[in-house]
This record gives C-alpha cells, sequence and structure tokens, in this order.
C-alpha cells in the first residue's frame, strides 16, 4: 500500500451500499441497513494474492463462494461473498458455534466489505484479532435476536 500524501485525506471508505445491493440474507446482521464498501486505503487494497504454506493458510469452501482460515487461538475467520461483494466473518467453529460475527464499521454496525476475496483476506488479517487503526471497525454478533414476548425473534430491516 503507498503511503498518502500528508496533505490528502486516506480513502477508508469507497460508498455505502444499500442493503438490496448486498445481498445479504435476512439473519445476517438484520437492523443492518446496508454495508459499506472499502476504500483504496485500507489494508489489502492494492492485493494481489495471499500464498502461505503454513497450517493456518486461506481454503478455499467446496462451494468457491468463501475463504476460511483457522487462527492460532482455534477461530475460524471467513471471507464470503454475497452478491459481488465480500464480508468478513469471525467464529469460534463450524456449526453449532457460539460465537459468529462480522467486521462492522464501529460508528452504524453496518458490514464492511470489499470487492475482492484478496483484499477481504488481507483486511480480516489486519483487524484479527482487534480492528486497529486505520480501520474504524469492531467485531458484531451477526444474529442479533430480540425478546419479544416469550419467544426470541429477528428484527427486520424496515423497508
Amino acid at each position: 500500500m503507498s503511503k498518502p500524501h500528508p496533505d490528502v485525506t486516506p480513502k477508508l471508505i469507497e460508498r455505502f451500499l444499500a442493503r438490496e445491493e448486498t445481498a445479504l440474507p435476512d439473519i445476517y446482521l438484520p437492523m443492518a441497513d446496508g454495508a459499506v464498501l472499502a476504500g483504496e486505503d485500507l489494508p489489502g487494497a492494492d492485493s494481489c494474492s495471499l500464498a502461505s504454506d503454513d497450517k493456518y493458510a486461506w481454503a478455499r469452501t467446496c462451494d468457491d463462494n468463501a475463504f476460511q482460515r483457522w487462527t492460532q487461538r482455534g477461530e475460524l475467520i471467513e471471507v464470503v461473498k454475497f452478491g459481488e461483494y465480500w464480508f468478513i466473518n469471525l467464529s469460534d467453529g463450524p456449526f453449532p458455534e457460539e460465537k459468529y460475527q462480522a467486521l462492522v464499521f464501529a460508528f452504524d454496525r453496518l458490514p464492511i466489505c470489499t470487492g475482492s476475496a484478496a483484499q477481504a483476506m488481507q483486511l480480516a488479517e489486519h483487524c484479527y484479532p482487534d480492528p486497529r487503526p486505520p480501520v474504524a471497525g469492531c467485531w458484531a454478533d451477526i444474529r442479533v435476536l430480540l425478546r419479544s414476548g416469550n419467544q426470541m425473534v429477528y428484527r427486520k430491516v424496515q423497508r
């Protein structure tokens, strides 16, 4: 990544994407109105490849819609494609998991996505285990359950 000129504001967010543009499933951060597309100055924007020989290398899933890798802590980082965009997830393992989180923009809890798998993997590496500058992000639970009477229900976004 090239170093920005001191008089130029880094482009950390490309733009806001409405939920309809993202192809996010209804249960994936159901309260989010959309997502933010990572800008060219976030880590990984200039990445082309993530080749690695170690046991914690990224592996493509059978359906070709995601890449996953195990961490030294035993957590699973995943970048998954919804529509044209790649989203970053973190869990404590395969189903059923107790921790299932997404990388989100810290101020609105909007998921952060990228236009390529390579950029998503680089961004995931930069933000694991905790997002750090220049990313204004945090990990948020993907499935948000709210109590309604005696039932737990998903809250749908009002459209």
